[in-house]
């Protein structure tokens, strides 16, 4: 019964975070797509332009060059790849967390450890997920939690949820993962 109750919380925890990276995936991936095919419409359309009319087409191709600029500097795709490197890794870890609730057997501090292991990883790595992505994710999945609101500026921790009962024993766990 208590690792049934843990293995909803951690279900409910990773489901957010896989969810909310995926839509960051996906809204980067739009805004990459539409910079990137404006800005190549502003270049193109002044040096099309800057035949006939000079200072014209050199304000609008400036503009396409200061829009590359911006994108360079957001750096798109290193997000896009990020995002989709966390958001498929607690996939992952959903599909092994709906095995155990299955009747799957699981050794509970190896699965706290890689669990913790893995949000230390993409925490450091991965952009933050953003409070108005959490409040979709909660608009849209309501997990009847009636002392949560969508106001309260506390909605979810933002760093990885710990749920040992004892101090961690990294000695025992490393002897039994190698």
């Amino acid at each position: 019964p208590d690792d049934i109750s843990m293995m909803k919380t951690l279900y409910k925890t990773y489901h957010l975070k896989c969810w909310c990276y995926k839509q960051m995936f996906k809204a980067c991936k739009v805004k990459d797509l539409a910079f990137n095919i404006t800005s190549a419409s502003l270049v193109a359309f002044g040096a099309t332009v800057g035949v006939f009319l000079n200072p014209i087409a050199l304000s609008v191709t400036g503009l396409g060059i200061i829009l590359q600029a911006f994108i360079k500097k957001k750096n798109y795709p290193k997000r896009i790849e990020l995002c989709r490197f966390a958001y498929t890794n607690y996939q992952k870890e959903l599909n092994a967390l709906k095995g155990y609730l299955r009747g799957e057997s699981f050794d509970r501090k190896i699965l706290l450890f890689e669990l913790n292991r893995l949000d230390d990883l993409i925490t450091d790595i991965s952009p933050y997920i953003p409070y108005k992505t959490q409040v979709k994710y909660y608009k849209k999945f309501d997990n009847s939690e009636s002392e949560k609101t969508i106001d309260d500026p506390y909605l979810v921790p933002l760093k990885p949820v710990h749920l040992y009962s004892e101090p961690f024993e990294e000695s025992v766990c490393r002897e039994t993962v190698v």
